[in-house]
């Protein structure tokens, strides 16, 4: 996801069975939503490698890859943004299938027979999570900076120099200084050469 709020959310359904596939594809159709279908978990993957998604409705019973395999594939690509996950399931979930699914950060469940209005409400709480975790991340990457002295604010709203700033919060930074050729001349006067 890139900065701003989504107008259209990608969404990808995943399950073995083409008909529901069918069925589910023509019933979340909207203007706001893109969707594309994968036939397996492995061919989910092959998609989210190369498509920008958003949501992933996957059914939790897949041969080969299920859907909780599925999910913690996704929860490891560490280099997307964040996809919000539902689980299709058959039948009522055990509390060790609830732990299961805990573990592999799955967000909702829906369950067969009656998909499409649960799915509806489940995709508009979607789309309003990820616009939230998108704002999120966009002031993530603001730095606030005193308009005066240059020194940065920090979270427990202390102000410090950049490079003792950069050094807690990002200490791959390295610094080296000099003086810009305006600051020499203002301050050292127009003839002044430093070397």
């Amino acid at each position: 996801m890139s900065g701003g709020l989504l107008d259209i959310i990608n969404i990808l359904l995943v399950d073995d069975d083409p008909l529901l596939l069918g069925m589910l594809s023509e019933t979340l159709r909207a203007a706001d939503r893109h969707i594309v279908t994968a036939g397996s978990g492995e061919q989910a993957l092959e998609i989210l490698g190369g498509t920008e998604v958003h949501v992933v409705i996957s059914d939790i019973r897949m041969p080969v890859m299920d859907g909780l395999e599925l999910c913690r594939r996704v929860r490891a690509m560490k280099s997307r943004g964040y996809i919000y996950f539902i689980l299709i399931t058959g039948t009522a979930m055990d509390p060790q299938a609830y732990e299961a699914a805990g573990l592999a950060e799955v967000d909702d469940f829906v369950s067969k027979p009656t998909l499409a209005e649960p799915l509806q409400l489940r995709l508009r709480a979607a789309k309003r999570l990820l616009n939230v975790a998108n704002r999120l991340r966009e002031l993530e990457g603001i730095i606030p900076i005193c308009s005066h002295c240059r020194r940065l604010r920090d979270e427990k709203n202390s102000y410090q120099q950049m490079e003792a700033y950069f050094a807690k919060h990002h200490s791959g930074f390295m610094f080296t200084h000099g003086i810009c050729p305006d600051c020499l001349a203002k301050h050292y006067g127009e003839g002044y050469n430093p070397h």
